[in-house]
């Protein structure tokens, strides 16, 4: 993928051996942001500094950039995870036991539920599409232009901005 964007975030952190940019989505609710370490540095050793601390202070640091040209790989997450062994392992077993819990009025009939089953699938995919007016193909004759070349590995961050809350969090390891 090659754009050009207008209103993306960017810094060269100097707390944390890396590079970012925030790429905001059309609905400006959810941005994605790229961080990529420096050449030297494995993304072992980026996620082993990682803290949430760390990664508030370089969310601080983002700053807008006028004109950036991005090589970002398209990528796919696709997982379904087991829900039932990991809400057993943090104590939720009552949801579980047709003896204990009493979902009856669910129903409207009386008759009693519980939960057999948990599946919880996710997906998360890269297009040009969600980012809009925002990027275009790069204008070569901008000197001003800050290039981004994530062709190494990095880790993303799909944030929600209304609840400070990140939805997805990952790794590219071949770019």
């Amino acid at each position: 993928m090659l754009e050009s964007c207008r209103g993306a975030m960017y810094c060269r952190s100097t707390r944390i051996p890396c590079e970012a940019i925030e790429l905001s989505y059309v609905s400006r609710c959810l941005s994605l942001l790229v961080i990529l370490p420096d050449r030297d540095v494995s993304l072992s050793k980026l996620v082993a500094v990682l803290t949430n601390d760390v990664l508030r202070r370089l969310l601080k640091d983002l700053k807008p950039v006028n004109s950036m040209a991005v090589w970002l790989p398209r990528f796919r997450l696709q997982k379904s995870y087991e829900m039932v062994p990991a809400l057993r392992a943090v104590g939720i077993t009552n949801l579980f036991d047709d003896r204990v819990v009493d979902m009856s009025r669910m129903t409207g009939t009386g008759v009693n539920l519980c939960v057999d089953n948990f599946i919880h699938e996710a997906l998360f995919d890269t297009t040009e599409e969600g980012l809009g007016e925002a990027c275009r193909p790069p204008n070569p004759l901008d000197a001003t232009m800050i290039a981004f070349r994530a062709n190494r590995p990095f880790l993303y961050v799909l944030l929600h901005h209304y609840n400070h809350a990140i939805v997805f969090i990952g790794a590219v390891c071949r770019p």
